[in-house]
């Protein structure tokens, strides 16, 4: 302004600086932003738990017996590594152990889409709290170096500024200790009558008697394929399973749920407004396990252009199907439907 008074540059020569440093600004601030938002800190389970669980089926697990043997492991060792195939029950072992832990200030998850550029960011907050329990759901999903350098940068910083540290991490790989050297504990197959039996009331769908052991013989091994039976069999009317129908299932997750789409667009029950937001979660799903409803609608504008109120819309009869699941601002869909969403409407297209 003071150059402008004295002729040095015009009116709007200044507007342009302002408009171009307020630019800088604005993205400073939204760099910023978008790394703060890369983890979540809070010292309420619930909140922790409404995010790790976001986008599974709300299906309560046995308890687990190796909950005793974390709790003798952590007796030596600040670092659990659990370890499990899909569906075996790993974020709510993670969440039935935190139930039991006391003397921290805060819980500091790790969110799926966390990069480099968010390490900085983290270890700012970190340096304004005591003490604190890091936890980081599905490992495997994450580069080996930046789990590394993440975990190898926090634990320094407990150590330098004398803070109280956990870690606690799942995957679904064994043998891989991140160069920390974490206690290994090992989930069990979760194929159990438990298991069948809390689907069954869970879903309204009963089973005869002796064909909770025949269930026990097919599908993929993992609790996700017997959730999905359940919920698919509610969704066709099924008010039981038979031996007759232990004859027709399907092996695999993915053919199961090939098989509900087919058998929802014969009855007309999926539009096409739906079938846009499918195939945009499982186009999205490339990049990252789950996404805040912000970015999904932008997504869904710039690759589809369709209209957000349908969108919308859409979104919760999906959700209703069984086949997205969305948990405060986020939804995800699992990796096998995301498989059979591309197979059944090719992205490419």
């Amino acid at each position: 302004r003071k150059l402008e008074n004295q002729g040095a540059i015009t009116k709007e020569g200044v507007e342009s600086v302002e408009r171009y440093l307020e630019g800088i600004i604005e993205e400073l601030r939204r760099k910023t932003e978008a790394e703060s938002r890369q983890f979540l800190i809070t010292s309420d389970l619930e909140e922790l738990s409404s995010e790790i669980l976001a986008g599974k089926p709300q299906i309560e697990y046995v308890e687990r017996e190796e909950i005793k043997e974390a709790k003798e492991a952590l007796e030596t060792t600040n670092k659990l590594l659990v370890i499990g195939k899909p569906g075996a029950g790993k974020s709510k072992f993670l969440l039935r152990f935190l139930e039991d832990f006391n003397g921290y200030d805060r819980f500091v998850l790790i969110r799926s889409f966390f990069r480099e550029d968010g390490i900085s960011s983290l270890d700012a907050e970190l340096q304004k709290l005591d003490s604190y329990i890091l936890i980081w759901d599905d490992l495997y999903r994450t580069k080996k170096e930046l789990v590394n350098q993440t975990i190898a940068q926090v634990e320094q910083l407990a150590k330098d500024y004398g803070k109280k540290f956990m870690f606690i991490g799942a995957s679904r790989t064994g043998g891989e200790y991140y160069q920390f050297k974490p206690e290994e504990i090992k989930l069990e197959d979760f194929r159990s009558l438990e298991l069948i039996e809390k689907c069954s009331a869970y879903f309204g769908v009963s089973v005869d008697g002796g064909v909770k052991e025949g269930l026990l013989e097919v599908g993929d091994g993992t609790p996700f394929y017997m959730i999905s039976l359940f919920a698919i069999s509610k969704e066709r009317g099924k008010e039981r399973l038979t031996r007759e129908d232990l004859k027709t299932l399907p092996k695999h997750s993915f053919d199961i749920w090939r098989e509900h789409l087919n058998f929802l667009e014969s009855k007309g029950e999926l539009s096409t407004s739906e079938k846009s937001v499918l195939r945009s979660i499982a186009l999205a799903l490339r990049a990252v396990p789950a996404i805040d409803f912000e970015v999904l609608e932008k997504f869904y504008k710039k690759i589809f252009r369709g209209d957000l109120s349908e969108f919308d819309y859409a979104l919760i009869d999906v959700v209703k199907k069984f086949f997205i699941g969305i948990e405060g601002k986020f939804c995800s869909m699992h990796a096998v439907q995301a498989a059979v969403v591309e197979d059944k409407y090719p992205v490419e297209e």
